[in-house]
């Protein structure tokens, strides 16, 4: 969220930003990076965790530029605001 917000200028409007449709490869360079660190622990683990798949394999996405592409063109994500305060 921090990475999608940080250039954001604050002023007295109200500004719709599309989350997903926004999403760039800094965001998608934190998502994998928490994702690899998630299925790390995962390994560690002394459960049955065979139902946890890596973001890369679920959206066949093994790059930083694929996923940004991926996220960014998914038309059920498409129009979603961003949370604001």
């Amino acid at each position: 969220m921090l990475c999608f917000m940080h250039n954001l200028e604050i002023t007295n409007m109200q500004i719709t930003r599309y989350f997903y449709e926004e999403w760039d490869d800094e965001s998608s360079e934190v998502l994998l990076n928490f994702n690899d660190e998630l299925m790390q622990i995962c390994d560690k683990l002394p459960l049955d965790v065979l139902g946890v798949i890596s973001l890369r394999i679920y959206y066949e996405s093994d790059s930083i530029e694929s996923m940004t592409a991926k996220i960014r063109n998914m038309e059920e994500l498409k129009g979603l605001g961003s949370p604001t305060v």
